[in-house]
């Protein structure tokens, strides 16, 4: 039989013990949880950047649509390309890009700029209107069909940063006036640019986008290492301009179902394919060729963005061929892995031959006009 002193005095000290053991049991568990929790809670934060991911390469002829009595059917197919991009991706979805060498990130203002990410897609989806009309509007003059053009002014979508017309322009600005000669088309501008050396002041005047006229002088420095100038000028003043209130007069209905890609990167695509679906013959000699480039009036093919991503995406798609522009080359090699071919381009008409090259049927569409 137990000594009743014995079981009091166990009592207190048995007490004493859950109370002081207990709540170090508990911190094994809640310890643990609450580090997880945090850490999701982390991972799942939104960050102040642009992730940029490959995107897809899609067949362009599907999308042209012409009158049926003009339509060559082609079996080969023009695909453009695109890139993915994420806005404010999470602390995750960042270390995820920042491993892999197909992710791009930059920050938002480097993309964004003053404007806000509503009006920079806003912005993209009238570029590649733009570009749509653009292309129509060079493949038919190649074609020796007339287009006439008309517009109000250049309108100002974009300053090059450390350029000098940062430093007088800003988005939204429309040029009415450039050189002392009144401005209706972006060409306008160009030539103006064109028919001047790096050093010289460009005079222009401009209508800010509330009507109010200035009147700005703007330093032109050399065109970049690897750039194409416009009209074969040696000059830029670093702008992105669109003609604004532009209207092309076509001969017949050209379409183009852009369905849900935005920017000008296309334009090229979008070009050479109203060529292949107007004229008889294959102008891909009936392979799948991956394009990308941004087209001008002049049918020079411009630097577009994203070209390491959109040569990941043609690779991922088995595509062996991808036209790029000339100043994208590099970016464009050094993501292409050793299955596909990268060749460059400065313009239309070198687009075209390489197209020959590779076995394409130009014949139809007989020399430049």
């Amino acid at each position: 039989m137990r000594d009743s002193s014995t079981i009091v005095a166990r009592g207190p000290l048995a007490w004493a013990s859950l109370e002081s053991t207990e709540p170090r049991r508990l911190w094994r568990f809640v310890l643990p949880a609450l580090i997880t929790v945090m850490s999701l809670v982390g991972l799942s934060t939104p960050l102040p950047y642009y992730a940029q991911y490959p995107g897809g390469a899609t067949p362009v002829n599907p999308l042209v649509g012409v009158p049926a009595d003009k339509a060559h059917p082609a079996a080969g197919r023009i695909l453009l390309t695109t890139v993915a991009l994420q806005h404010r991706p999470t602390v995750f979805d960042s270390v995820r890009g920042w491993l892999n060498p197909d992710v791009d990130l930059f920050p938002e203002e480097q993309l964004l700029g003053d404007i806000t990410p509503e009006q920079f897609q806003q912005v993209n989806m009238q570029s590649i209107d733009t570009s749509k009309d653009v292309a129509i509007t060079v493949a038919l003059r190649r074609l020796g069909f007339t287009v006439s053009q008309t517009g109000t002014g250049a309108l100002v979508e974009a300053v090059v940063e450390g350029m000098p017309a940062q430093a007088f322009l800003r988005p939204g600005d429309v040029i009415v006036r450039a050189g002392g000669q009144p401005v209706g088309l972006v060409e306008d501008v160009q030539n103006a640019v064109a028919a001047r050396r790096p050093g010289e002041i460009l005079q222009l005047d401009v209508q800010d986008p509330n009507g109010m006229p200035r009147s700005v002088g703007v330093p032109l420095v050399p065109c970049p290492e690897g750039a194409v100038c416009p009209k074969g000028g040696t000059a830029v003043m670093g702008v992105q301009l669109r003609t604004r209130d532009e209207r092309f007069d076509l001969p017949f209905e050209v379409t183009i179902n852009s369905e849900d890609i935005g920017g000008p990167s296309a334009g090229l695509a979008f070009a050479l394919t109203v060529i292949d679906v107007l004229t008889p013959g294959e102008l891909t000699g009936g392979r799948a060729i991956a394009v990308t480039g941004e087209i001008g009036l002049d049918g020079s093919v411009g630097a577009i963005g994203g070209v390491r991503q959109k040569a990941a995406a043609v690779s991922e798609a088995g595509v062996e061929v991808f036209l790029v522009p000339q100043a994208n080359l590099k970016d464009a090699r050094s993501n292409a892995g050793d299955n596909l071919r990268v060749i460059p381009v400065t313009n239309l008409e070198s687009a075209l031959a390489a197209l020959a090259e590779l076995g394409g049927d130009v014949g139809p569409l007989g020399p430049r006009r």
